[in-house]
């Protein structure tokens, strides 16, 4: 089969949609015999970010084939002042937000319309060049298509999407979820139940858990006696570090320690000058640990006694299989995705957004309870490897894909 995997970004740049397309596309080529090309931006960062470097334009990492494209910067610039003006005013963004962060780029379009490939499969939903699904019909050769939304739908009361996104969802032959509240979610706005796959993401248990503990604090400078905290992820508003450290600062104790590690990027800098505002006997417990690699990663969440994700905004959460790899109980917030990947009391605990002092509630309850923390982390575990595997992951993706050419092809067929 040869696919064609469309990204807003892809490794070396680090996010969750990049960590679960590089894994899907290499398990492809080595497991399935794939051919699989990534068509994506040219920046290691988000479109959307102030910051930029270049990739290269042509590269194959693990036999998939990656080509970047370069895509409208200047507009930035320009539309950024009309943002925080009417940001001071308490007035709506509109349809700022759209041109800020999608990445326009005609070389990019060019090559997803030409390109040979068996299925198409593109995400994130809010991004321009998923209108493919909705002209491809147009050209000579269209091509089936999947689309991996990742739509982050947080609260139950509340979500509505623009009418374009479910323009696209209805034009793609399938659809992919990333957890059953997803999915539960567009079916309530009029997607049929039968178009949407729910599939989530996966993890490597072989690539965690291989440091002791002992040793990994060692190698981090903490102490073996240490209660740790930690947090591993990207720094982004999302992910509500504050409510994170303001939980530790209410709840820790002589021998707490909080881990923050993650990427450098440009909200970096806003946390740590939070957490420079804050008493300094605060400041000394916690460590940043920017810009690590993978083998460094493991090391990170080895150290830990119980991992920490405050985010009021995902669409899944891959943080929470990477502790679990590592024997780790979780806690996260109480958003939809996330509860549906965390069982409260079983493999992990729960607490609603925003809400620090209940978050410190429940780091002192896994302080307390260090059976806890045994049992929940032994259970996240069990359910890896129950339905988070790569190689179960992969599977899914794939039979999605044939699922999709099925339908595009019975499609031509009634057509003609």
């Amino acid at each position: 089969m040869r696919v064609l995997h469309v990204l807003q970004n892809y490794e070396p740049s680090k996010g969750g949609t990049q960590f679960l397309f590089k894994n899907i596309s290499e398990h492809l080529v080595g497991s399935c015999h794939d051919d699989v090309t990534v068509c994506t931006t040219d920046s290691l960062y988000d479109p959307g970010s102030k910051l930029y470097q270049r990739l290269p334009k042509r590269d194959e990492v693990n036999g998939v084939h990656i080509n970047r494209f370069s895509f409208a910067r200047s507009q930035r610039k320009v539309l950024l002042p009309f943002k925080r003006i009417l940001f001071k005013l308490g007035l709506p963004s509109g349809g700022l937000d759209r041109y800020l962060r999608v990445p326009e780029s005609a070389s990019m379009k060019k090559f997803i319309d030409g390109f040979e490939a068996d299925v198409v499969c593109a995400s994130s939903i809010f991004y321009s060049y998923i209108d493919y699904a909705i002209y491809r019909h147009q050209l000579s050769k269209p091509k089936p298509f999947v689309l991996m939304g990742a739509i982050h739908f947080d609260d139950e009361d509340n979500i509505s999407i623009p009418p374009h996104y479910l323009n696209r969802i209805a034009n793609a032959d399938k659809y992919i979820a990333n957890t059953k509240f997803e999915k539960d979610c567009l079916v309530r706005l009029g997607v049929p139940s039968a178009k949407i796959n729910v599939i989530g993401c996966g993890v490597n248990i072989s690539d965690f858990g291989k440091t002791l503990k002992k040793e990994a604090r060692a190698m981090l400078g903490l102490s073996e006696s240490d209660f740790v905290v930690g947090y591993v992820g990207r720094f982004a508003p999302n992910k509500d570090l504050k409510t994170l450290i303001k939980a530790f600062e209410v709840s820790a104790k002589a021998n707490w320690k909080l881990v923050l590690a993650g990427g450098t990027n440009s909200h970096l800098d806003e946390i740590r000058h939070f957490v420079a505002a804050c008493d300094k006997s605060l400041g000394e417990r916690i460590a940043f640990l920017v810009d690590f690699d993978e083998a460094r990663k493991e090391v990170i969440y080895s150290s830990l006694d119980v991992f920490v994700s405050a985010s009021w905004s995902e669409s899944f959460g891959i943080v929470f299989l990477e502790a679990w790899a590592s024997k780790l109980p979780v806690i996260g917030t109480t958003i939809g995705a996330i509860r549906s990947v965390i069982t409260d009391g079983e493999d992990g605990r729960l607490f609603p957004v925003s809400d620090h002092v209940e978050l410190s509630k429940l780091l002192l309850y896994y302080f307390d309870h260090p059976d806890a923390r045994v049992s929940h982390g032994n259970k996240g575990l069990a359910k890896i490897k129950e339905s988070y595997t790569w190689e179960i992951i992969t599977g899914k993706y794939r039979e999605t894909y044939v699922e999709a050419i099925s339908i595009f092809n019975h499609r031509h067929v009634d057509a003609a």
